[in-house]
C-alpha cells in the first residue's frame, strides 16, 4: 500500500508489519515490526523504535542485540545501552559509515575521529581530506 504523508507531501509505502490506509496514514503495527505509532493531528506515522534504524522499510538493530520481546535493540561498547555512540577520547563517531568506532591502542582520538598515532602501534592517520596516496 502507498499512501502520501501530509506532512511532508512524499508518497511513502506502508512499513511491513502495519497496517495504512491513504486518510489516516500508518494506523496499526505488529510488535515484531519494531514501530511505534504517533498522532498528530489524527494522522499517523510509524517511525522505527528509538534505539532502531530503518533499512530498506524495516526497523533494524545495526549495533546490538534485540531483546526477546522486540521492543528494544541492546547495544554494548563502543555504544551506549541505547545504541548512542559515547563520544570521548576512547571513542568517536565515523559520520561517513554511520559506526561508534573505539580509538586504536597507542593512538590518540577525539569526536572528529584518530588524530595522530604512535610509531609503534603500525597505523598511519590521515585526514578524510588527505590524498590517501600522496604524489
Amino acid at each position: 500500500m502507498i499512501y502520501t504523508d501530509i506532512w511532508s507531501l512524499r508518497c511513502l509505502v506502508c512499513p511491513t508489519g502495519c497496517t495504512c490506509t491513504e486518510r489516516a496514514g500508518c494506523s496499526s503495527c505488529i510488535p515484531t515490526a519494531s514501530r511505534v505509532i504517533n498522532n498528530t493531528g489524527g494522522y499517523k506515522t510509524c517511525p522505527c523504535r528509538s534505539t532502531f534504524v530503518e533499512v530498506n522499510g524495516v526497523c533494524t538493530c545495526n549495533n546490538g542485540i534485540i531483546n526477546a520481546d522486540a521492543t528494544q535493540c541492546t547495544c554494548s561498547a563502543p555504544y551506549s545501552s541505547d545504541c548512542r555512540c559515547e563520544e570521548t577520547t576512547e571513542i568517536y563517531h565515523d559520520k561517513v559509515n554511520n559506526l561508534c568506532i573505539s580509538c586504536p591502542q597507542g593512538c590518540s582520538c577525539d569526536e572528529e575521529g584518530c588524530k595522530a598515532c604512535s610509531s609503534d602501534s603500525l597505523r598511519y592517520s590521515y585526514l578524510s581530506t588527505d590524498p590517501i596516496f600522496p604524489n
